[in-house]
C-alpha cells in the first residue's frame, strides 16, 4: 500500500505499522534513519527553495516489504509530497527513488541562482554601492547553511539505505540509493563551495573598507605634516618674547611669506614622493 497523510492521519495506518515504527512515530522529534527489521523509517526536513524563509517542515518516509507511507508535518509539506508523486505509479524502491528525484531536481539550477546572485552582489561592493550588499551576505549565507545541513541529513539518510543492512531493499534498490546518495553528495558540495565563496566575498569587503580607512588616514597625515611647521612658528611667536622682526616693516608679511612658501615645498615634495 502506499499513502500520503499528516501527522494527525497516523490512527489511518496504524494497524499496518510495526509496533516498534508505531511507538517511534508517536514521540517526536524523530531521528533521521531508523532501520530495524523489517521496515526503514526516514525522516527529513524539508527545505524548500521556492520560500526559503519558510520554516523546514518534518517528512517522514516509512516503508516495509509491502508498504509505502509518506507522513508530513503541515499542509505545506503534504501538498508537496502529492505533487511530485501524482501520476507516478511504480513499485515501493522505485517511487521512493522517483520522489526524491523529483524532490532535488531544480536544486542544481537553484544553488547556480545563488552563485549569480552572490555574485552581483560582489559587483556592487566593487563599484563602492555597499548601502545593502552586507545584510544580503549575511542572510545568503545563513540560507546556504540550512540548505548544507539538509543535503548532509539527506546525504546520510542515503548512505544508510545503500548499505541495506536490514536487507530491505532489492540490489535494485540499493543501486537506486546509490544513485541519490552520489547526487545529494554533490548538491552538498555545491553548497559548501557557496560558502567558502561568501566567506571570500567578506574577505575582500573588509579588506576594502581597510582600503578606504587607510587612504584616508593618509590624507590626514599628509595634511597635518604639510601644516606642522606652522603650528611650530604659532608656538614660537606665541611666546612672551620681544623678537627683533616684530619692529621691522616687513617682519609681518616676511613671516607669512615663510608660511606660505613651507605650504608649496612640502606639498611639491609629498607628490614628487607620490604620497598626495
Amino acid at each position: 500500500m502506499q499513502k500520503i497523510l499528516l501527522y494527525e492521519q497516523i490512527s489511518e495506518i496504524q494497524p499496518m505499522l510495526s509496533k516498534h515504527a508505531a511507538a517511534v512515530l508517536e514521540n517526536r522529534p524523530l531521528e533521521s534513519l531508523i532501520g530495524a527489521n523489517g521496515f526503514n523509517l526516514l525522516v527529513f526536513n524539508w527545505y524548500d527553495i521556492h520560500h526559503r524563509v519558510r520554516k523546514s517542515p518534518q517528512i517522514a518516509v516509512y516503508f516495509d516489504r509491502e508498504n509505502l507511507f509518506f507522513l508530513c508535518e503541515n499542509t505545506d509539506s503534504l501538498e508537496m509530497v502529492q505533487k511530485l508523486l501524482s501520476g507516478q505509479s511504480f513499485a515501493n524502491e522505485e517511487l521512493l527513488y522517483h520522489f526524491f528525484m523529483r524532490l532535488l531536481k531544480n536544486d542544481g539550477k537553484h544553488l547556480n541562482d545563488y552563485e549569480m546572485l552572490i555574485t552581483e552582489t560582489e559587483d556592487r561592493m566593487v563599484a563602492e554601492e555597499q548601502e545593502d550588499c552586507l545584510p544580503k551576505i549575511f542572510t545568503y549565507r545563513k540560507e546556504l547553511l540550512r540548505l548544507k545541513r539538509y543535503y548532509e541529513q539527506l546525504g546520510f539518510i542515503f548512505e544508510e539505505l545503500a548499505g541495506n543492512e536490514n536487507r530491505l531493499l532489492s540490489e535494485n534498490g540499493t543501486r537506486l540509493c546509490t544513485i541519490l546518495d552520489h547526487r545529494a553528495d554533490r548538491l552538498y558540495a555545491g553548497a559548501v563551495n557557496l560558502r567558502d565563496y561568501i566567506a571570500q566575498v567578506l574577505e575582500a569587503y573588509q579588506s576594502q573598507l581597510d582600503y578606504h580607512q587607510n587612504r584616508l588616514m593618509k590624507v590626514f597625515t599628509v595634511v597635518t605634516a604639510i601644516f606642522l611647521p606652522l603650528t611650530l612658528l604659532v608656538g614660537w611667536y606665541g611666546m612672551n618674547f620681544d623678537m627683533p622682526e616684530l619692529h621691522t616693516a616687513y617682519g609681518y608679511p616676511v613671516v607669512i611669506g615663510i608660511s606660505i612658501l613651507l605650504v608649496v615645498i612640502l606639498m611639491i615634495l609629498f607628490r614628487r614622493k607620490k604620497w598626495i
